[in-house]
């Protein structure tokens, strides 16, 4: 550490005796527990805001993922409604699938993704 500054601190008598516990478990002096304290307090504050953003990119990619899954699924219908497989005299008949529909219906599906998504989480 460099160039400590002093500070006055007022804790209830409860705390400081813990404190006090701490410093004769092996810290030089109140002061060496105090950083300590302080120290392992902010680690653990950026630890947890690290995990909470992990956690809400998973959040996103999970239901990213499942959008595209709907998205993927209602394409697929969207084709086969487009087709159709006619049996007459022993030959099938295919309709063209319209590719339009299934771009459409693409579209569409991005679009409510990504209201659907500042919906959830915000912009």
């Amino acid at each position: 550490m460099t160039d400590p500054k002093m500070i006055g601190v007022r804790l209830p008598a409860e705390l400081l005796e813990q404190v006090d516990q701490l410093t004769e478990k092996g810290f030089e002096s109140r002061s060496d527990a105090l950083r300590y304290l302080i120290q392992e307090g902010l680690d653990k504050e950026e630890i947890k805001q690290r995990l909470d953003y992990f956690q809400n990119s998973l959040n996103r990619m999970s239901f990213i993922m499942e959008w595209i899954f709907k998205s993927t699924f209602a394409a697929t219908s969207v084709a086969q409604e487009s087709r159709e497989i006619e049996n007459k005299e022993g030959r099938l008949l295919v309709k063209a699938i319209d590719p339009q529909k299934v771009i459409d219906a693409m579209e569409l599906s991005k679009k409510v993704l990504v209201t659907e998504l500042v919906k959830k989480f915000g912009e």
